[in-house]
């Protein structure tokens, strides 16, 4: 009764052992054969500004360089800290398309920002991709300029600055006047400090009578709003001996006014003496348009000799003045000289403005956004809201990011146009109309949009699988051809060569014009093992990207199945063709199968030449051979069979089947070994107490967990150590466990 439960016990150990390697195998295992999404992700354009709206797109592909449909995208956008701005899920469309638009907040923070995007779909591995943008913020600003930028004054006598305060984006606040670096022993004053833009102030530099001669540069600095600017001028200190030329200039500030028609603008005109020039110079403007007339204060100008000197001059405009830009030219004469300058006198009727639309013409793809800046200028002192609107002829969104936009008078506004096409918006050129509407005033400018389809191209390899043997090198040709047009360059790399492989391209990087073609060159080391190799090969040109996978067969010298061939007198004959297919084609696929080739090899070879060449010598033995591998050839049909019908794929698909081809060599080969041994201990009458069958249990037991860690690591050394193991293990297991049922047969049979 004890040995009968033990018998029991020991066959339990056995079938749970059975149960716990099945559980293991079926693990999920990384998958060879899956196929890998590539995504790629982009933004319409670079660089945006706070409150515009970014458009995100990309594509996924198969490794096949085919567009996949129905590929959820999830979209992560984060901001310059790594804060998350924007989470969001895209569907590619039947194009492998996707999309996504959201709008920067008004405050966001400047810096560069990054896309997160991962591709997922069922029977696909995922894809992974990145892709950042800039945001460059706008802050209310100021800027300071100085009238004119050089001028030459005597020792003693007077230099006049027009400091000019500009607004920039809305910039309201207040500006203190400042001056650095004056000549020595001089002063400045300013005629009004603060300044609030847009104004100006006129600086007044007093020399003395014994100030250096020499060229200075005057810094006059504009403080306010938490900014500061400064702008310089050149200052040139004389003699007050005259130098050959006696001379004046004449310059005017501003050089430009717009005003409405019976209003009056006003120009500072200034006259620098050179060289000791003293004589009174007299003013005189001409080209007046048609009721207007114009008035110098003061005119003449007679205090040259004292340094430089400016006067007022003032337009006054009436009711019959027409409507336009009228180029003016003030004169001055004196001592024998006379010298110009120009200014430009804009009059309208009546308060207006103009629109102005930049780019005028733009192209997209299907899907994508175009940018507008729509600019409306105050004539005449408008400043009245005008409001923006756009003919719409075909399938897209519109947003004007400000609308209606009031200029401030005689100033600008701006407001930026996102026009945002639909993957459907129709192929073509489109005549947009951005009209400016302010009461009865109305203006209108027309843009062009072209919409396309996406530039792009395929790749491919011909042929796409090669064998080669360690040592030796395999060619193939890879050919880049365009889609919509694409022209450009497209650069080659090789991607998770495994080691002993080396990719060579020539050449590396082609411009891509119909068809462009390069070649690839697979370098095997002698000592790579044996087996089959997938390389991806990428083709990159800026944001687009296209993968294909090759296969390398790495194959040692056709007469690998020696005493196979031996004893079936050829290498073509049906069994030695099941034998290598089910070495090439199935064990030779995965990473456990090439290991245990590896191993395999090693013992194989050591005595296979030898009884291969006996079994040729000697027909008996052949014909024996062949009675006791007709056994082995079923098995490998039944585990062919085996192999193609579980649901499984790469690693578990290979490692079940190794397990039943592995107990069925145990059942039909093993066994009889078992039980010839043990009638052998029974007629020498030796007694051997132990039992093997537990040692055995618990080596497959080991052998299959170590096969896991193997499969998980990737650990060449440990994945021989754990495949040799557990096919030996299971031949041992599946033998003891065949001689055990036969003696439970055999003890019921006797009783």
């Amino acid at each position: 009764m004890r040995t009968g439960r033990q018998r029991r016990r020991l066959f339990s150990i056995q079938l749970l052992a059975v149960i716990i390697t099945m559980a293991l195998i079926c693990q999920p295992q990384p998958s060879y054969s899956q196929h890998q999404l590539q995504v790629t992700v982009g933004t319409n354009k670079t660089l945006y500004s706070p409150g515009e709206r970014v458009t995100i797109i990309g594509k996924v592909l198969e490794s096949s360089s085919q567009p996949v449909s129905g590929v959820e995208v999830s979209i992560q956008v984060s901001n310059p800290v790594g804060g998350i701005v924007r989470i969001a899920l895209a569907v590619t469309n039947s194009t492998g398309y996707y999309i996504d638009q959201f709008s920067l907040e008004k405050k966001t923070p400047s810096g560069t920002y990054r896309i997160h995007v991962i591709a997922s779909r069922d029977e696909y591995a995922e894809g992974v991709a990145e892709s950042t943008f800039q945001v460059q913020a706008e802050t209310p600003d100021f800027e300071i300029t100085l009238s004119p930028e050089s001028q030459s004054v005597i020792q003693g006598q007077t230099a006049w600055l027009t400091v000019t305060i500009l607004s920039k984006f809305g910039f309201d606040q207040p500006v203190a006047l400042s001056y650095s670096a004056t000549p020595p022993m001089s002063t400045c004053t300013f005629s009004n400090s603060p300044v609030t833009p847009n104004a100006t102030s006129l600086a007044t530099m007093a020399t003395s009578p014994n100030a250096p001669l020499g060229y200075y540069s005057v810094t006059i600095t504009g403080s306010g709003g938490g900014k500061m600017h400064s702008a310089s001028a050149l200052v040139i200190i004389q003699t007050a001996q005259p130098p050959s030329t006696i001379d004046f200039t004449i310059s005017i500030t501003p050089e430009s006014r717009s005003i409405t028609a019976g209003q009056i603008a006003t120009f500072t005109v200034t006259v620098v003496p050179t060289g000791g020039f003293s004589s009174t110079v007299t003013l005189r403007i001409s080209a007046l348009p048609e009721g207007s007339r114009a008035d110098f204060n003061p005119n003449p100008i007679s205090n040259l000799a004292s340094g430089g000197s400016h006067s007022t001059l003032q337009i006054e405009t009436s009711n019959l003045t027409e409507s336009g830009t009228y180029p003016l030219t003030v004169t001055a004469e004196g001592g024998g000289k006379t010298r110009t300058t120009t200014l430009a006198l804009v009059v309208s009727k009546e308060a207006d403005f103009t629109l102005k639309v930049n780019p005028s013409f733009q192209s997209v793809l299907q899907g994508q956004s175009a940018i507008y800046q729509v600019t409306i200028t105050s004539m005449g002192g408008f400043s009245s809201p005008v409001f923006l609107s756009l003919s719409v002829s075909a399938t897209y969104e519109i947003t004007f990011d400000s609308n209606p936009i009031t200029p401030p008078p005689n100033g600008q506004s701006t407001s930026t146009l996102r026009i945002t096409t639909s993957p459907n918006t129709s192929l073509g050129n489109y005549t947009l109309v951005i009209t400016g509407t302010a009461g009865t005033v109305v203006h209108s400018v027309a843009v062009t949009l072209k919409v396309s389809v996406p530039q792009d191209f395929t790749l491919s390899a011909t042929p796409s699988q090669i064998t080669i043997t360690p040592g030796s090198e395999g060619y193939l040709t890879l050919t880049v051809s365009s889609v919509n047009g694409f022209n450009a360059e497209v650069s080659f790399i090789a991607k998770n060569l495994p080691d002993g492989l080396t990719a060579m391209f020539t050449p590396q990087t082609i411009i891509v014009n119909s068809s462009s073609r390069s070649t690839l060159t697979i370098t095997a080391r002698k000592d790579i093992p044996l087996g089959i190799y997938h390389v991806n090969i990428s083709a990159q040109s800026e944001l687009l990207e296209h993968q294909i996978e090759i296969i390398v067969k790495v194959e040692g010298a056709k007469s690998n199945c020696l005493i196979v061939t031996a004893t079936y007198g050829s290498e073509v004959t049906d069994e030695v063709q099941t034998l290598r297919r089910f070495r090439d084609d199935r064990i030779l696929t995965t990473f456990a199968g090439r290991q245990f080739m590896i191993v395999f090899n090693s013992w194989y070879y050591s005595f296979s030449p030898a009884v291969a060449e006996s079994i040729r010598k000697n027909g008996s033995i052949r014909e024996g051979m062949k009675i006791a591998l007709y056994p082995l050839i079923g098995i490998l049909r039944i585990s062919e069979i085996t192999y193609s019908n579980l649901p499984l794929e790469g690693e578990a698909s290979v490692i079940i089947t190794g397990f039943i081809a592995a107990s069925l060599i145990g059942i039909i080969y093993a066994t009889p070994l078992q039980i010839a041994f043990k009638i052998l201990l029974r007629a020498s009458r030796l007694k051997v107490k132990a039992s093997v069958a537990k040692y055995e249990v618990l080596g497959l037991c080991l052998s299959t967990i170590l096969l896991v860690v193997a499969e998980s690591t990737f650990i060449e050394t440990l994945m021989r150590m754990a495949a040799a193991a557990f096919v030996i293990t299971s031949i041992a297991a599946s033998s003891s466990l065949t001689l055990n049922i036969l003696k439970r047969i055999r003890t019921r049979i006797r009783f």
